[in-house]
Parts: C-alpha cells; structure tokens; sequence
C-alpha cells in the first residue's frame, strides 16, 4: 500500500499558527473532520488551514482523503487540535476527511498507514495512539467511535499494529 504526500505548510503569523514547537512529541491524535460537504476533500481542509483556518485559533498536522494525505504543518510545531494543553503540546493531529461515507474506510486505510508511518518515525508504540476524545472529552473521531462507517476503534488499532510490522509504505511525494 502507499499514499501521496502533499505539502502545504502553514506560514507563521496567522491565527491558526500557535508558533511553536511541540514540547516533546509523546502522541499521535486522530479526529474525524466533521464536515460532511461532498468538496471536503484533504486538500479544502490544508486550503483552508494554509488561509488562517477563518481566523480560528484551529490547525492540525495531517488532512486524509481516500486519495491523499496533505501535511499542514511539520511534525515538530504545535497545533491547536486536541481542545486542551497537554495534547496540543505533545501530539500530532491527523484529520480524517468524513465527506465520502462509500469512500470512509479507504480515508481510514490510508490514515492507519500514515499512523504507522508517523510511529516509526518518531519512535512511539502503539499505546500512544489517541482519539481526540482523550484529551478533550468530545464524541471525536465520532464516524470511527461509532462503526457506523466501517470502521472503528479496535479496528482502526488492529490495522495500525498490522502496519507498524510491515514494510514501511511507499511515499509519494508530488512535486508542486
């Protein structure tokens, strides 16, 4: 399996951009986007981020469609994601995209992969994979808390771990 990784990192001084960097990266932190319109693609939601997020104090590292991943912001700077300090300091937000529900366990297979990927990278085990309601308490990632779109937690996990013990996946990087 592989995925397509695109770059469209946030440029200090906006809203969205805390300007810092993460004080020890401890976490992988997964969310469902929430936004159901059929254009709500990977791609909107770094558009969106890489404008100021609407003046939101909101950002996120990684946007996951059933076709590609974009990157919003480097590994190693702070997000406004996880709703409180701890989590907004130690973790990376992926954002899986909920505008496809045909399309939703494809978006969850690629976000499994870049999971894995992102847990190798930075040396961390399986158990720091959180959903957002960890940190937060909110029904987040809640198409995945549910099942009702294919996939759920425990599954979510078990495809991780299977990808953690399989060859790293191939990383396309598009040139822009």
């Amino acid at each position: 399996m592989s995925y397509i990784l695109n770059k469209k990192i946030c440029l200090p001084g906006l809203k969205n951009n805390p300007n810092k960097k993460l004080e020890k990266i401890e976490y992988i932190t997964i969310h469902n986007t929430g936004n159901y319109a059929a254009g709500a693609t990977a791609k909107m939601h770094a558009d969106y981020e890489y404008n100021g997020s609407g003046g939101a104090q909101t950002s996120w590292h990684y946007s996951v469609d059933s076709k590609e991943v974009w990157q919003s912001f480097e590994d190693s700077s702070m997000c406004w994601h996880a709703g409180n300090s701890v989590g907004n300091a130690t973790s990376i937000g992926i954002e899986i995209c909920v505008n496809d529900k045909p399309t939703f366990p494809t978006a969850c297979d690629i976000a499994e992969q870049l999971t894995a990927d992102l847990l190798k990278r930075h040396n961390l085990t399986i158990e720091k994979v959180v959903q957002h309601n960890h940190w937060s308490g909110k029904d987040c990632p809640a198409e995945i808390r549910a099942g009702t779109w294919g996939v759920n937690w425990s599954g979510f996990i078990s495809k991780v771990q299977e990808y953690l013990g399989a060859a790293p996946p191939s990383v396309k990087t598009p040139i822009l």
